[in-house]
């Protein structure tokens, strides 16, 4: 799920939108994360911020800069 849409159902956590930090629900805080477009292979390494709650379908909430950085289609934000 990518932050801006999580932001509108929950002000529980914050992200800033700049940084490559993450949200998850299975993993503790301060846990490094690599993270990688499966569509075009581009990766990155973040760390989670905070352990939240997410429906079961999405694995975590990531920034725009992510986004950005990794080249994810909004439309298909699909990440391993």
């Amino acid at each position: 799920m990518i932050y801006s849409e999580y932001a509108n159902d929950s002000s529980k956590y914050k992200l800033d939108n700049e940084s490559i930090n993450i949200l998850s629900p299975n993993l503790p805080n301060g846990t490094p994360v690599r993270i990688t477009n499966i569509i075009n292979g581009k990766s990155l390494l973040t760390v989670v911020k905070n352990k939240t709650v997410l429906p079961i379908y999405y694995n975590s909430v990531i920034t725009n800069r992510i986004v950005s950085e990794l080249s994810i289609n909004p439309n298909e934000p699909y990440v391993y």
